[in-house]
């Protein structure tokens, strides 16, 4: 089996072994090595599930003959989040899995079998906290529930309730494709077509690209050898590998262009160099300038139809040579270094990021998203549709066109597997019906508006997807807030209580507000205790908000966390569920604490302490 993991990170090593015998409580250790793929490194593995008294915990553990030293990785089963079928080399053979603090972990298996031995086996453990968790479902069942999730998901996102951005993250994640893979990397779209304007104008469409086609078919003189080219093969019949015709010889997303697009960063510097024998690419390939990368995959290369990755809307360090390596001279003489970016970012990555972002995000992406969806995980995927809109590969890249397994001839099987591995995947069809649009509301400019009576009620979209409702914003004494629901704005009048201070934190808990005011925050779920953090000394204080017959006294200390911080502490917020919490601190730190109930008392264990930040923390956000 292989195993790659990332803890929290991009990926990390990969490894195979083969296994032959499966019992009850471990994967026999019985191994051949495969040929090593110049994407990824290797390292034995083997899974044992972990027979304990409580049954919680399965563990990787490297192959050694001696298990005693050897490493291990372990999970315990209630920290299992998710977990799905993966492909590997577009085999059905892998598992990944997801845990609750973000660590994910991909497994490569020998067959199907074996994977599938595996999944019974998840199923018989107490994943308690996974999504999937049910003490009547069987492994049999989890594609239903994946469809289930996946209708579920697309239902939040037409309602406004989760971003593009997130959408298209879980879209991947069904469609196989992982960040512990570069193979099959997660695929975004590009978004922009406007990379010379001074300022991007999102509200006019002439800034977008067209997500009704594929890359390879925006430029119409380009999109036109295309379908000429396709003509001359469908006339010729069958290439190699009984090739049947295609529009694009290569791919959107392949192994070379995520290592080219993350060069500057590690792993993939690395991965960039071994790929290269040694060195780094001729500077003239590498990417270096973001304005040409459009024109070279929209209109003016034949050999370029390439997409973006997760990266160019979230991380800006990808384009920041911040190690300072030498990536050499281009035939014009330019030196590459940093990535050069679009008049509209003003240099700066971060501007970049910000501005990008909003555009994948704006009214014109968000109703128009549901076309590339159907490129890329629907209808045009394949058959006539796909021929229609011009977005035919060659037929390897596709899930199911090939059985390695079936090919006999080892010198055919290996040149099969390395076109496989670096000339792209295709991801897994996840739609078999046209993806629904999102229908964006447009409401009134707030300075039309008349300014509505407290207990007016607004029925519109949920919040999220709201571009105004604000009339005025004038400090308000003493300090008051109010809460919009989904499908309702103030529907009716709530007794809020007014405190003398400027309130940190709100809740809306049985249709009546509670608020403490700032340095103080709610523990979650059911909001009777807060944390006091607004001490100098960087001392936590637990207190009563609501009287109980345990703790009557208002106000009184019930905990405290000492030596989280050695000066104040800014910020603090627990998670949805209330067993994390995260707190940031004018020393740099973030600490990152988990909530555990031990004898009915409430005790905290440090999950890590964070210390890369070179100023202040003022802010922390956590979901889960």
């Amino acid at each position: 089996m292989s195993a790659a993991g990332d803890k929290g990170a991009g990926g990390a090593a990969l490894g195979k072994k083969k296994t032959k015998d499966l019992i009850r409580d471990r994967l026999a250790d019985i191994s051949n090595q495969f040929s090593q793929s110049k994407s990824t490194s290797n390292q034995l593995f083997t899974v044992v599930p972990l027979t304990t008294p409580d049954q919680v915990t399965a563990s990787v553990t490297d192959a050694p003959s001696n298990l005693t030293t050897s490493k291990r990785w372990s999970i315990k089963y209630a920290n299992v989040k998710q977990f799905s079928r993966i492909k590997y080399q577009l085999r059905p053979v892998g598992i990944e899995f997801f845990d609750l603090f973000g660590s994910t972990f991909f497994l490569q298996f020998e067959s199907q079998s074996e994977r599938e031995e595996i999944i019974k086996l998840i199923f018989q453990m107490p994943i308690v906290n996974s999504i999937f968790w049910n003490p009547l479902l069987r492994s049999s069942a989890l594609s239903l529930s994946v469809k289930r999730i996946r209708q579920a998901l697309t239902k939040r996102w037409l309602r406004g309730a989760i971003s593009n951005f997130e959408y298209l993250m879980h879209l991947n994640t069904l469609a196989g494709r992982s960040f512990n893979d570069i193979t099959q990397y997660p695929v975004f779209p590009w978004i922009v077509a406007d990379y010379k304007s001074d300022f991007l104008d999102l509200d006019d469409k002439a800034t977008f690209r067209d997500l009704s086609k594929p890359m390879g078919a925006l430029g119409e003189s380009r999109a036109l050898q295309f379908r000429e080219r396709y003509n001359a093969m469908n006339e010729v019949g069958p290439g190699p590998f009984d090739s049947p015709a295609f529009h694009y010889g290569t791919h959107y997303s392949c192994s070379a262009y995520v290592v080219n697009y993350l060069i500057r960063l590690e792993p993939f510097t690395k991965l960039a160099v071994e790929l290269q024998g040694g060195c780094f690419d001729h500077a003239d390939r590498l990417f270096c300038n973001i304005p040409s990368s459009w024109k070279s995959a929209s209109t003016d290369n034949l050999q370029d139809v390439r997409e973006l990755i997760p990266e160019f809307f979230y991380l800006p360090e990808f384009l920041y040579n911040s190690n300072n390596y030498d990536f050499g001279t281009t035939q014009s003489g330019d030196v590459v270094s940093h990535v050069r970016l679009p008049p509209w970012a003003h240099g700066d990555p971060r501007e970049f990021i910000r501005i990008h972002r909003r555009a994948l995000e704006s009214r014109y992406v968000s109703e128009n998203l549901h076309h590339w969806i159907d490129l890329i995980f629907g209808v045009k995927q394949t058959g006539q549709a796909a021929l229609d809109a011009q977005n035919v590969f060659m037929h390897i890249t596709y899930e199911g066109t090939v059985d390695i397994d079936q090919i006999e001839d080892p010198v055919m099987r290996n040149a099969m597997l390395s076109q496989i591995e670096n000339f792209g995947q295709t991801p897994s069809r996840i739609f078999s019906s046209p993806h629904p649009q999102r229908k964006v509301p447009t409401l009134l400019s707030s300075s039309t508006l008349a300014t509505p009576s407290v207990g007016h009620q607004y029925e519109g979209n949920t919040l999220s997807s709201i571009e105004a409702y604000v009339k005025w914003h004038t400090p308000l004494a003493p300090a008051l807030v109010a809460i919009g629901k989904d499908y309702a704005f103030l529907k009716k009048t709530l007794t809020a209580k007014v405190i003398d201070d400027a309130i940190g934190d709100v809740k809306l808990v049985n249709d009546k507000f509670i608020c403490r005011s700032i340095g103080c925050s709610f523990v979650p779920p059911r909001f009777t205790k807060y944390a006091d953090w607004g001490s100098v000394d960087g001392t936590i204080k637990f207190r009563v908000h609501q009287s109980s017959a345990r703790n009557r006294e208002v106000n009184k200390m019930i905990g405290v966390i000492e030596g989280a911080h050695h000066c104040n502490v800014n910020c603090a917020t627990f998670s949805d569920d209330g067993l994390v919490f995260v707190t940031g601190g004018q020393d740099g730190v973030v600490n990152v604490l988990e909530c555990l109930k031990l004898n009915g008392q409430r005790v905290f264990k440090q999950l890590a302490k964070l210390v890369g930040h070179e100023d202040a923390v003022v802010s922390v956000a956590i979901n889960k």
